[in-house]
């Protein structure tokens, strides 16, 4: 196989809209490893993008298309909390071509702002109510001492990922409320071995210390 008829893959490939990492994979996988290197077919799916049709080498001196930056910008703030490699992926070009120009178009990385969550009046009054209810029924029937609580809990010290985006410098990061987020096992590089506790309304009836790694099946499916 010639580059030439390389090429026409390559062309055929794009027309399919398919991604550059596509053609190279199915080419080493026919014809061998390295027969073909996928920055080589991102080069050309850029040229093809730019409406250069051609599968004739380029004069000497010339250089293939490069990234536009008004393309660029504007899918880094249609969603800001793109990665490097999607937005490559994307553009079919190198994470490192995006990191180059994005420098150039004044975008830097910020981490997201953690606030405290703010619950509405609406859920406020609900709990309320059933605070209330629970009360004035346990008054009567004091169901509560009857209840044993059971909950196991991972000590870890506080390294919580934290999403980012790419925003112009001057630009306030986002802000985003913590509720709901879980940490997931591993993500601290200090860990505290599990605990399993169960008490009552009077007090705790059973404490123990789980062994490392552990997961319950409630944790395993979640």
């Amino acid at each position: 196989m010639s580059n030439l008829d390389f090429r026409q893959i390559y062309f055929y490939e794009f027309k399919l809209g398919r991604t550059a990492a596509q053609p190279a994979r199915n080419i080493n996988e026919v014809w061998g490893q390295g027969s073909v290197n996928e920055c080589t077919v991102q080069r050309w799916f850029q040229k093809f993008r730019a409406g250069n049709a051609s599968l004739e080498d380029e004069p000497h001196g010339s250089r293939l298309p490069t990234l536009d930056n008004e393309q660029l910008k504007a899918s880094v703030e249609a969603d800001p909390h793109k990665t490097l490699r999607d937005i490559a992926k994307e553009l079919n070009v190198h994470h490192t071509t995006i990191v180059r120009h994005l420098k150039q178009t004044g975008k830097t990385k910020k981490l997201d702002k953690w606030v405290p969550h703010e619950s509405r009046e609406i859920q406020k009054n609900r709990r309320f109510e059933i605070s209330s209810a629970y009360l004035l029924r346990n008054a009567s029937d004091p169901f509560l001492e009857r209840i044993v609580t059971c909950d196991e809990k991972w000590i870890l010290y506080d390294n919580r990922r934290r999403s980012a985006q790419w925003l112009d410098q001057k630009e306030a990061q986002e802000e985003r409320s913590s509720v709901g987020r879980r940490l997931p096992c591993g993500s601290s590089s200090r860990l505290v071995l599990p605990a399993r506790n169960f008490w009552s309304q009077r007090c705790a009836v059973h404490s123990l210390t789980l062994p490392w790694p552990h997961t319950s099946l409630i944790f395993r499916a979640v």
